[in-house]
């Protein structure tokens, strides 16, 4: 990170965290940007472990390829022209309401609490958020924006309006505010105060609730900032939850009747025995690509486990940061349906593990390594007598449904019965003790009735595209585990269309489907088959298919690789730190 950039964001939190209109509004800052090493790590944990999240799907906005390219909309044309220079992919995040597409070559990072969201561009030192409030009092737009400069005035000198008009956004009343200021230090080769230039979009949502779009940049870049905002002001939409509750209902009703088809058996017919490998790619701009920073390597094998026979995968990645290497490993197993003529209850497992190394000459022996592992089983139960609080939470659900008069009759789900089957979900972990391994979650038991939506086998959450109809559009909502957060989430996926890409200089046609789950995403672009071809993350971190032999050259040389092609050890190559439960490690898989 550079020095121009931290500075820039110790400036902008300066005025934010103090920033509070009338006394009652308040908002969090954007937070500074993450170096290089943390951000491998969240790529081994997202995409190693769960594709990284998310999806971009089809919606009242325009949507937008990470080269900016228009997906569908009213006015695709108008938009293509700006979107293709001055914004990136999507990001949406139903839970808060919110589509946005950000500056191209922009990073983006979920929020919790007001701050919804916040994105950088480090190499233009650009940075901005979307942040929900709620106030104490009723306030118009007019005078939330004169708050909100005499809270710069407060923390600032030389403070200009630029431009201050109320506009009507959506259905909504709204403002625009521009101001510009002093702030933080200049950065190498530069002397004085930096002068930034700052641009609001204020939405009232309510009599004291308001949406802010806020984005800061060098004046020196105003120009383009100008026309980046008006652009992003396109892009975003502010979702109608009613109508995001019902479109998700209709995503997990989906997601039922597809996983009911699906089987191990018929997800080995599709599966390769050739490995599939990635190249990491990060700092890319507008989806070209970055720097290499590492792979990810998938197997996938029949495997004969204590439970019974069933398809195996298994995913690898390294990364390489400058002080070290970021290792993970995750191997998901689901057993097969059929054991002779009779069908089996739903059986699969996943096992992921980490592993960092950091070197430096003040630590003992050069090197530093701590690893951490996951084990989880879902099991499918037979029925089972729900608990009093759980038939009164479903039956009240139920009947706030039944009220509502929008909701078609095949949509309300039956009376709920105190005998459900259940998908029993088991998860639990294991560190390094050396390195004061101790962990407050203890792990997750639960159980979770088939009114819920479809619990989904980990195995499936990279390998979905393989066995989805990928002719039409569509939409499907899981619940998974959530290997960032911890928790239960729920995971979308859709078949967005047919799309073309660049691969090795030539342009390739294909199927682009999305993956959503909370804030984060993955946009995939698959062949006919369902073979990922690229893939590339929220946080614009991009992944293309690559030659074994080439990503091996590339990384042969680096201590790590050797240990792990070898396969010494055990899965992560720490003694401990792998083939848990009775489970494989990587030695001998690969």
């Amino acid at each position: 990170m550079s020095k121009n950039i931290g500075q820039l964001h110790v400036t902008i939190r300066a005025a934010t965290v103090r920033e509070r209109p009338c006394g009652n509004g308040g908002w969090r800052g954007t937070a500074p940007v993450a170096p290089l090493r943390s951000r491998l790590r969240f790529i081994v944990l997202i995409l190693a472990l769960a594709w990284g999240g998310a999806c971009r799907v089809a919606c009242a906005a325009n949507e937008l390829g990470p080269g900016g390219e228009v997906i569908n909309g009213a006015g695709a044309e108008d938009a293509a022209d700006e979107s293709n220079k001055y914004l990136g992919s999507v990001y949406k995040d139903e839970v808060a309401g919110i589509v946005i597409a950000p500056p191209a070559g922009s990073r983006v990072v979920a929020r919790a609490g007001r701050e919804l969201m916040s994105f950088v561009n480090e190499a233009k030192q650009w940075v901005g958020s979307v942040q929900s409030l709620t106030l104490k009092d009723k306030m118009d737009v007019k005078q939330y924006m004169q708050q909100s400069v005499d809270a710069l005035n407060k923390e600032f000198r030389g403070v200009q309006i630029d431009d201050r008009k109320e506009i009507q956004f959506q259905t909504f009343e709204a403002g625009r505010l521009t101001t510009k200021f002093s702030g933080g230090e200049g950065g190498k080769g530069q002397t004085g105060k930096i002068t930034l230039y700052r641009q609001d979009l204020v939405v009232r949502t309510g009599d004291n609730q308001f949406m802010l779009l806020t984005m800061y940049t060098p004046l020196k870049d105003r120009a383009e900032a100008e026309k980046t905002f008006d652009a992003m002001i396109k892009s975003f939409v502010i979702l109608d939850k009613k109508v995001v509750a019902e479109k998700r209902y209709a995503a997990s009703l989906l997601g039922k009747k597809w996983l009911a088809d699906r089987s191990a058996e018929e997800l080995k017919t599709k599966l390769s025995s050739t490995p599939q490998v990635f190249r990491i790619q990060v700092g890319g701009m507008g989806g070209k690509p970055g720097s290499d920073v590492g792979f990810v390597r998938f197997d996938a094998m029949e495997k004969q486990q204590k439970e019974g026979p069933g398809v195996m995968l298994v995913v690898s990645t390294r990364t390489w940061p400058a002080d070290g290497a970021v290792q993970g490993a995750n191997i998901a197993f689901w057993r097969y349906k059929r054991d002779g003529k009779e069908d089996r209850p739903g059986y699969s497992t996943w096992e992921n593990s980490t592993k960092y190394l950091k070197r430096g000459e003040n630590l003992p022996g050069g090197k530093y390594t701590f690893w951490y592992t996951e084990f989880g089983i879902l099991m499918e139960e037979g029925n089972t007598r729900l608990d009093e609080a759980t038939l009164k939470e479903l039956q009240k659900e139920r009947e706030d449904l039944l009220q509502r008069r929008d909701i078609p009759a095949d949509r309300i789900p039956p009376a709920i019965e105190p005998i459900q089957k259940m998908n029993h979900l088991i998860v639990s972990y294991a560190g390094d003790p050396t390195q004061g391994f101790n962990d407050p979650n203890k792990g997750t038991d639960v159980r979770i009735p088939e009114i819920r939506p479809a619990v989904l086998p980990k195995i499936l959450e990279y390998t979905w595209t393989r066995v989805v109809d990928l002719s039409k559009p569509s939409e499907m909502l899981f619940v998974v585990y959530n290997s960032a957060t911890r928790k239960l989430a729920m995971r979308t996926f859709s078949v967005v269309g047919p799309s073309v890409i660049t691969l090795d200089g030539r342009s390739v046609s294909c199927v682009k489907c999305t993956d959503e789950m909370e804030s984060a995403s993955t946009t995939l672009w698959v062949d006919g088959s369902g073979k990922v071809l690229k893939m590339l993350t929220s946080d614009q971190s991009m992944l293309s298919s690559a030659a074994w032999d080439d990503v091996a050259k590339m990384w042969r040389t680096r201590e790590e690789f050797g240990v792990w092609e070898r396969g010494a050890g055990t899965g992560m190559g720490v003694e401990g730190g792998g083939g848990g439960r009775g489970g494989p490690s990587l030695g001998g898989l690969l």
